[in-house]
């Protein structure tokens, strides 16, 4: 049996997600200690988060991507 204190980043990969997310991670934590604003924070408020770099990818398109906390 695997514990949490046991994976690693490639285990995240071959689980399915992709480096690019997984490389953000600068520490591994358990997501259920983190509430869902917490999470929405951690996507949103970091000089190189996700949700902003996809938002200026959308509005090359001319789509406006909301997200809200």
């Amino acid at each position: 049996m695997v514990t949490f204190v046991q994976v690693e980043a490639r285990d995240l990969i071959e689980f399915g997600m992709i480096p690019e997310f997984v490389g953000r991670f600068p520490i591994l934590i358990p997501f259920h200690s983190l509430s869902e604003a917490m999470l929405v924070q951690v996507l949103i408020e970091p000089k190189n988060a996700l949700v902003p770099q996809y938002q200026k990818l959308f509005n090359m398109d001319m789509v406006t991507l909301l997200a809200y906390l």
